[in-house]
C-alpha cells in the first residue's frame, strides 16, 4: 500500500502546457493539494527590429520580487542578457485584485511611503490580464497592451 503525503507525486513532475485563463488561476483555491499563492507570469516578444525580449514577474500572494527583463542588447545573437532596468522595477507588497475573470497587480505599497523607503527610480507597476486582453505598464521600463 502506497501512502501519499500532501503534494507528494513520487518525484514525478506535474506539469502541462495550457493557455492562461483567469478561471484556472483561482489563487484562493488548491490544486493537487497545494495552494496557488505563487504565480509566475512570463513571455517572450520581438520588437519591430526583430530583437527578442523576455519578461518574467513572479508573485507570492500580493508580494513581488520585481521584474526580470532580458534583452539582446541590440545584438541579433541568440543570447539574452539581464537588462539593467530590472533593478528599477517595483518590489514588495502590491494591491492584488481578483475579480471574476480578471487578475490585476498594481499600486506598489512601498512607493506610498516616504522617500528612501524604496530604491530611487523604482517605477510604478500595473499588470492586468483577462482571457481577452493584457495591459502591462511599468513606467519607462515596459508598457504593452493587446489581446
Amino acid at each position: 500500500m502506497t501512502i501519499w503525503k500532501l503534494g507528494d507525486f513520487a518525484t514525478r513532475p506535474v506539469v502541462g502546457a495550457f493557455e492562461p485563463e483567469p478561471d484556472d488561476m483561482d489563487l484562493l483555491s488548491d490544486k493537487h493539494g497545494l495552494g496557488l499563492q505563487k504565480s509566475w507570469l512570463y513571455g517572450f516578444f520581438h520588437d519591430s527590429d526583430g530583437l527578442a525580449y523576455g519578461l518574467e514577474r513572479n508573485f507570492v500572494g500580493s508580494n513581488t520580487s520585481g521584474l526580470f527583463l532580458m534583452t539582446q542588447d541590440g545584438d541579433h545573437t541568440r543570447e539574452l542578457n539581464v537588462h539593467p532596468d530590472s533593478g528599477r522595477s517595483a518590489r514588495g507588497e502590491v494591491r492584488r485584485t481578483l475579480e471574476g475573470k480578471t487578475r490585476r497587480w498594481s499600486d506598489p505599497v512601498f512607493q506610498k511611503l516616504p522617500p528612501g523607503c524604496f530604491p530611487e527610480g523604482e517605477q510604478p507597476m500595473d499588470l492586468e490580464f483577462s482571457r481577452d486582453k493584457l495591459v502591462y505598464n511599468e513606467g519607462d521600463i515596459v508598457a504593452m497592451e493587446g489581446p
